[in-house]
């Protein structure tokens, strides 16, 4: 779930899969969130798109994007990149992170056997 714009409107960014929308969706659904985790950072964000832009160029398309996200990845790996990707990622994630726990719902066949049960009484 990659965004390209920070997180606004705090903490009613339901138009996209941010945080607030995985929470809400969570709840409709009736699961218990366990864990909703911000991955990477802004770095991250801008570094997806441009190696997936430069793939699809003829040569060095290829090779500069893999050359790109190295450096970015052995970067992030650094203090310097920990601390930015720490300080970015709740505003600028480029994911999540999700687990959830909810009651098991019964399958289509169960749903129009009870039906049919029901209807026969």
């Amino acid at each position: 779930m990659p965004f390209f714009y920070w997180l606004h409107e705090f903490p009613h960014d339901h138009s996209r899969c941010a945080e607030f929308a995985l929470r809400r969706f969570a709840k409709y659904a009736a699961l218990e969130m366990l864990e909703l985790v911000p991955l990477r950072g802004s770095l991250e964000v801008i570094t997806d798109p441009l190696a997936e832009h430069l793939l699809v160029l003829p040569a060095p398309g290829e090779p500069l994007a893999l050359a790109i996200q190295a450096l970015v990845l052995s970067w992030s790996h650094s203090p310097a990149g920990r601390r930015a990707i720490d300080q970015t990622a709740r505003c600028i994630p480029l994911g999540y992170k999700y687990r959830s726990r909810g009651v098991v719902m019964p399958t289509r066949c169960e749903c129009d056997q009870l039906y049919a049960s029901r209807q026969s009484t």
